[in-house]
C-alpha cells in the first residue's frame, strides 16, 4: 500500500485525526470532527461515511444533518446503515429531505442503541485495469409501508417524541478521500448573509499553498469564518520558489479580465522584484518558449483561484519581505492584497521541487528547457557543402531555382527525379512562378536553418519561408497572394519520387503496402500525412496547417488543414511513369479574390532518420513487466539489458506522474545499475492520474492543460472533480490505492513544459536511463525537448514507443516526425500479424525503412515472421491471455552471435537470399564462418521453396557446408537438409537455419 503520509499528497490537516468544522445538527450548533479511518474500510461501501449515536433502542430513529457536500445528485445515492459492532444493516431508511446541504432520514428499527455507520457514497468496485465501467448502487429499496405508517413517518411533520440520533463524525476511507476543508460547502443562506455583510462585488480569499481551492461553483464553510482577506502571510526558505493562492468569488456580477500587479517585496535588508513574481493563471510561456497572456472572467457565483509564484533568490537575507498585490478588473474598481513572507535563514537546495507539497515546481509550466536552435545527438551540426547543397548528418539537400529541393539523398541515394514544386492553374493553364527573388537567410544554427523568398507571376506573389533540421525534416509554408481575381483550378503540391524508391507507400488512408501504379483518395483520416520509399530512401510529407499537429489518435479529431482540405475538393493523388511516380496532393477548385491569401504548409523528412542499429536490437533485450518489474534469475540468464517500468506498481505507482514514489524508485535503479542494467520508465502526457500533486491548481488553468468532458469514471472522480472533465484509464494498484486519471487538453499546454523538467529532474535526481511512452499526442518539438534535457544529463538514454493500432490508425505514419529521436518501436497492440502481408510488416511493423528497429507484441506475434525482420515479442508481457517469452529464440541469438553479424533482408537492393515464391520471405544474417537465414511463408497453404544463396557474399563453400535447423523450443525441432532445393514451409510458419562449416 502506497504510504499517503510519506507521498505529502494531502496537506497536514488531514492527516490530523480530529478537525473540527462548524456543522448544523437539527436546530444546535455542534463541533462535528472530520475524521480519517484508522483501517480502510470495503471499498464497495464508498469514500465516505457519517457516524451516528443512537442512545437508546427505538422503531424509528430520525436524523436530520446538514452534510455540506459537494458532489452532484446526492440524492441518487445508496443509503446504508450499519450498526458498527454487530454489523447488522438497518431494515428501513426513509428520506425525508436529501440534497448537497442536507439529509433529513428517518431509520430503523433500532434494536441495540450505540455507534451506527452510515455510508452515503456506496459504489460497485472494479477489479484490475481499464476505463472504469461500474457506477453508484442505486437507491436502497423504500421503507417498509407498515412501518412507516406505524412510526408516523411523512415529509410534512414528524411525531415529536420520535428520538434524534446525533452525527459524531464525518470519516473518510483515507486521507486522499477527505473532502475536509476545501470542498466542504457553505450553505446558500449563509452566502447570501456573508455577501450582505461585506458589501462588495466580489469577495477576496487568500490561501496558503497547503489548502488548494478545490471548487469551482461554490466556496468553503470555512471562508465565512474569516473576514474578507486584505492579507496574506507566508513563511519560505532562501532560494525556494514559493507559491500561494489568492481566490476571488464573484457572488453576484461577472467580473471581466481579471490581471495583476505586483509590486517589490522589501525590508531594510533588501528586496524581491516585483517582476520575481507570477500569476500563473493569467500568462506564461507556450511550449515554444513564447510569452501569452490569458483573459481570464469570472462569471457571477463562479470562484477562481489564482496561484501566485514568488522567485526567491538563494543570496537573500532572511526576514520580512512586504508588498502589495493589486487585483484589477475591467469592470469593478481594483482592490489590494498586502503580503508578507517570512523567509528563514536556511537555503533549499532545490528549490523545493523534491518536495511536491510546496508546488514549487508550477514554475515548470513556464519553462523553455530544451528550446534552442542548436543540433541535439546523435545528428551533427547542420553542413553547408556548396551550390545550394546542406549535409544533414548522412542526408544531402539541394535547393533548387524555385525555393523547394531539388535533390534530397538519403545516404547517398537520391529520392527525387526532379525538383518538389507548387503549381498554381486555372482552365487557362499553369502560372509561371518565376525564379526566386530577395532571398534572405533568417537563420544559420547548428541544428537549424531557415530563408525566405519571393516569387511572382501574372497573377500570384508567393512569399515562401523555409526551415531545415539538422535531422533531415524541412518545414515549408507558403503565402499566396491574389494580384488579380482568379478563378482557380488547381492549386497542389508535386513530389517526383524515382520509380526505383517509390517502392512503398502508406497514409493517407492507405496502409502500408506496394506503392500503386495510380491512386485518386479525398482526406481520409484520422491521418494527414504520406510517405513514399523504400529501406534506402522515401520521404515523409505532412500536410499542415490544422489546430493540431501531433499524432492524429482516436480522441483528437481536428478538422483537416483548411487551405489543402478546401471543403472536402482537395486530394491525393499518385501518377506512375517509366521513371517516375509522382504524388500529387491538391486542393480543387476556389475562387480568390484581388488581394486574398491563403497559406499552403507541409513538412517533409527523409528517411531512413539515421542507419538501422542491428547490433543494439541483438543486445538490449527488454524486460517488460507491468505488475512486477523486478526480473527475475530466468530473465538475467537470458541476458535482458533494459528493464522497463510500467505504471502501478510500487515503484511507479501512478500513471504519468512519477514523483510519488520517487524513494521507491530511486532504490530499484540503483539497485540494477549495479547489475550493468539499463531502467527506464513509463512516463508520458495523454493522460493524468488523479494523484497529481498539483492538480488543483492545473484545474485553476480552466481547460489549459486538463480537457474538458462530460465527467463520470472512478468515483473519487465524481465526488472531488465533479464536473468538466473526460476519465481516463484506471489502475487499481492495491486495495487502497486507485489510480483514475483524467485526459490532458487536446492542443499544446504548459503541461508539455512540466513535462519537460520533470523528465529532467528524473533522470537527474533518480538516475532513470530513459522514457517508455505509449501512445502520445504531442509532436516532433518535445521529442528533441526531451532529447536535450535528457542528453545535458545522462548522454545516451534511451526513447521507446509503444502504440495500438487501434488507437493510433496507422502509427508508423502517425509518428514518423517522432523516429529521429527514438530508439525503439513496439507497434503491436491490436496488430493481427497472421493476416497482414509482407509489405505490411516492413512497412508499419518493423520500422526498417526509416532506421530503426522494433518488437511485437499482441498475442505473442508471428515469431517466423518477425524473425524475418530481427523481431521478438517483449518478455514477459501478457497480450490476450499470452505470456511473451522469447527466450529460446534469444538463446539461439546468443548461440549464433547475431548481434556482430551483417543482417540483409528481402527488402534490400541485392539481397543475399532469394526465394523462388514471392509468398517466402527470406533474411540473412552473415558471420564469419557462418551464416543465419530465417524463412517465413505468407502462403495460404504449405509449400515447398528453394532457397537461392550469393555464395561469394557469405563466404562459404557450398559442397562444404552443412544445412540445419537447430532446436527452438516452441518454434522449431531439429531438422537437418541436405540442401536448400527443397524446404519445407508450413503456413504463417517457417525455420531459422544455420549454414556453416562441416565439422571433420
Amino acid at each position: 500500500m502506497i504510504n499517503l503520509n510519506k507521498m505529502k499528497l494531502v496537506s497536514i490537516f488531514l492527516i490530523t485525526s480530529f478537525l473540527v468544522l462548524q456543522t448544523q445538527i437539527g436546530a444546535s450548533q455542534e463541533l462535528v470532527p472530520y475524521n480519517i479511518a484508522s483501517n480502510p474500510w470495503p471499498a464497495k461501501m464508498g469514500n465516505h461515511r457519517a457516524v451516528l449515536q443512537v442512545d437508546n433502542p427505538t422503531n424509528a430513529a430520525y436524523l436530520n444533518l446538514v452534510w455540506r457536500r459537494h458532489d452532484e445528485n446526492p440524492e441518487r445515492k445508496k443509503f446504508i446503515i450499519i450498526h458498527e459492532s454487530s454489523g447488522t444493516e438497518i431494515k428501513n431508511v426513509h428520506r425525508i429531505q436529501v440534497d448537497n446541504e442536507r439529509c433529513e432520514i428517518a431509520f430503523g428499527p433500532i434494536n441495540k442503541a450505540g455507534k451506527y455507520l452510515f455510508y452515503y457514497l456506496p459504489f460497485e468496485p472494479q477489479e484490475g485495469h481499464g476505463f472504469y465501467s461500474k457506477n453508484y448502487f442505486k437507491n436502497e429499496s423504500k421503507a417498509d409501508p407498515t412501518w412507516i405508517r406505524e412510526n408516523k413517518l411523512n415529509k410534512k411533520s414528524l411525531p415529536k417524541q420520535i428520538l434524534e440520533a446525533t452525527c459524531t463524525a464525518f470519516e473518510s476511507r483515507t486521507a486522499f478521500d477527505s473532502f475536509y476543508p476545501m470542498e466542504v460547502i457553505a450553505l446558500e443562506e449563509e452566502k447570501e448573509q456573508y455577501s450582505k455583510k461585506y458589501k462588495q462585488a466580489y469577495h477576496l480569499f487568500a490561501e496558503d499553498r497547503a489548502y488548494p481551492v478545490r471548487m469551482k461553483d461554490n466556496i468553503p464553510q470555512r471562508w465565512l469564518e474569516v473576514s474578507q482577506s486584505t492579507s496574506f502571510s507566508g513563511s519560505a526558505l532562501q532560494n525556494e520558489y514559493y507559491t500561494f493562492q489568492i481566490a476571488l468569488w464573484a457572488s453576484g456580477e461577472d467580473l471581466r479580465n481579471v490581471t495583476f500587479d505586483f509590486s517589490a517585496l522589501s525590508n531594510s535588508m533588501g528586496e524581491i522584484s516585483g517582476s520575481a513574481l507570477t500569476c500563473f493563471n493569467t500568462g506564461g510561456v507556450d511550449p515554444y518558449g513564447k510569452p501569452f497572456t490569458k483573459q481570464v472572467d469570472i462569471f457571477g457565483g463562479k470562484v477562481q483561484p489564482f496561484w501566485i509564484g514568488v522567485d526567491i533568490p538563494e543570496k537573500i537575507e532572511s526576514g520580512n519581505y512586504k508588498g502589495k498585490i493589486t487585483i484589477k478588473s475591467e469592470n469593478h474598481p481594483s482592490r489590494q492584497v498586502e503580503i508578507e513572507i517570512q523567509i528563514g535563514n536556511e537555503v533549499i537546495a532545490d528549490r523545493g521541487d523534491s518536495e511536491p507539497w510546496r508546488h514549487s515546481r508550477l514554475r515548470w509550466l513556464n519553462s523553455t528547457a530544451g528550446i534552442d536552435d542548436k543540433n541535439v545527438a546523435p545528428y551533427n551540426p547542420i553542413e553547408f557543402l556548396g551550390d545550394r547543397t546542406y549535409g544533414l548528418s548522412g542526408k544531402e539537400i539541394t535547393l533548387g531555382e524555385k525555393g523547394f529541393p531539388s535533390s534530397l539523398k538519403a545516404y547517398g541515394k537520391e529520392i527525387l527525379t526532379q525538383p518538389i514544386s507548387i503549381v498554381i492553374e486555372s482552365n487557362a493553364g499553369v502560372e509561371n512562378l518565376g525564379n526566386t527573388e530577395n532571398e534572405q537567410l533568417l537563420k544559420f544554427e547548428s541544428g537549424v536553418a531557415s530563408g525566405a523568398w519571393n516569387q511572382h507571376s501574372t497573377n500570384f506573389d508567393l512569399h515562401g519561408v523555409g526551415i531545415v533540421e539538422s535531422d533531415g525534416w524541412l518545414n515549408y509554408k507558403i503565402r499566396l497572394k491574389a494580384t488579380n481575381y482568379f478563378e482557380v483550378k488547381d492549386i497542389r503540391l508535386e513530389i517526383p519520387f524515382k520509380k526505383e524508391i517509390a517502392e512503398y507507400i502508406m497514409g493517407m488512408g492507405l496502409p502500408g503496402q506496394k506503392t500503386p501504379e495510380n491512386h485518386q483518395a479525398k482526406w481520409k483520416g484520422p491521418q494527414d500525412s504520406f510517405w513514399i520509399g523504400n529501406a534506402k530512401g522515401g520521404l515523409h510529407c505532412e500536410l499542415r496547417g490544422a489546430s493540431y499537429a501531433g499524432p492524429l489518435l482516436n480522441l483528437y479529431k481536428p478538422a483537416p488543414p483548411e487551405s489543402w482540405d478546401n471543403d472536402g475538393k482537395g486530394g491525393f493523388e499518385i501518377k506512375s511513369s517509366e521513371e517516375s511516380t509522382l504524388a500529387i496532393v491538391n486542393s480543387g477548385k476556389r475562387q480568390l479574390k484581388k488581394g486574398e491569401e491563403i497559406e499552403f504548409e507541409f513538412s517533409l523528412i527523409i528517411t531512413p532518420v539515421k542507419p538501422l542499429d542491428t547490433e543494439g536490437q541483438f543486445t538490449n533485450r527488454y524486460y517488460h513487466n507491468g505488475q512486477d518489474p523486478w526480473p527475475k534469475q530466468g530473465e538475467l540468464d537470458a541476458n535482458v539489458k533494459i528493464i522497463n517500468v510500467h505504471h502501478a506498481n510500487k515503484y511507479n505507482p501512478h500513471i504519468n506522474y512519477p514523483f510519488i514514489a520517487v524513494d521507491e524508485m530511486k532504490e530499484f535503479v540503483n539497485y540494477w545499475h549495479q547489475e550493468d542494467m539499463k531502467v527506464k520508465m513509463y512516463y508520458t502526457i495523454r493522460e493524468l492520474t488523479n494523484y497529481v500533486t498539483e492538480i488543483w491548481a492545473l484545474r485553476s488553468l480552466g481547460h489549459e492543460v486538463l480537457g474538458n468532458g462530460p465527467g463520470g469514471g472512478y468515483p473519487w472522480l465524481r465526488e472531488h472533480f465533479v464536473n468538466g472533465y473526460r476519465h481516463q484509464w484506471y489502475d487499481m494498484v492495491d486495495s487502497v490505492t486507485i489510480d483514475a486519471s483524467i485526459l490532458t487538453s487536446t492542443g499544446e499546454s504548459r503541461w508539455f513544459n512540466y513535462y519537460i523538467e520533470g523528465l529532467k529532474w528524473m533522470v537527474q535526481h533518480v538516475d532513470i536511463d530513459g522514457v517508455y511512452l505509449d501512445d502520445v499526442s504531442f509532436d516532433r518539438n518535445m521529442l528533441k525537448r526531451m532529447r536535450k534535457v535528457m542528453n545535458e544529463v545522462r548522454p545516451g538514454c534511451i526513447i521507446d514507443l509503444h502504440s495500438n493500432t487501434g488507437f493510433s490508425k496507422g502509427p508508423a505514419i502517425q509518428y514518423t516526425e517522432y523516429f529521429p529521436y527514438l530508439d525503439k518501436l513496439w507497434f503491436g497492440e491490436s496488430f493481427k500479424y497472421d493476416e497482414m502481408p509482407p509489405e505490411n510488416w516492413l512497412v508499419e511493423v518493423s520500422g526498417i525503412p526509416f532506421g530503426h528497429m522494433g518488437d511485437m507484441l499482441h498475442g505473442g506475434g508471428n515469431p517466423w515472421r518477425g524473425m524475418v525482420y530481427g523481431m521478438t515479442v517483449r518478455h514477459p508481457w501478457m497480450t490476450e491471455g499470452v505470456t511473451c517469452d522469447p527466450r529460446s529464440i534469444w538463446k539461439i541469438w546468443d548461440e549464433f552471435g547475431i548481434a556482430d553479424a551483417k543482417m540483409v533482408g528481402y527488402w534490400d537492393g541485392n539481397p543475399i537470399v532469394k526465394t523462388n515464391n514471392p509468398d517466402i520471405k527470406a533474411t540473412v544474417f552473415v558471420k564469419d564462418g557462418k551464416t543465419l537465414i530465417s524463412v517465413a511463408s505468407w502462403a495460404k497453404k504449405q509449400v515447398d521453396v528453394k532457397l537461392e544463396i550469393d555464395w561469394k557474399v557469405i563466404a562459404l563453400n557450398a559442397s562444404e557446408v552443412e544445412f540445419y535447423a537447430p532446436v527452438i523450443e516452441n518454434f522449431q525441432p531439429y531438422k537437418s537438409f541436405n540442401n536448400l532445393e527443397k524446404v519445407p514451409i508450413d503456413p504463417k510458419k517457417g525455420w531459422l537455419i544455420v549454414i556453416e562449416e562441416k565439422k571433420n
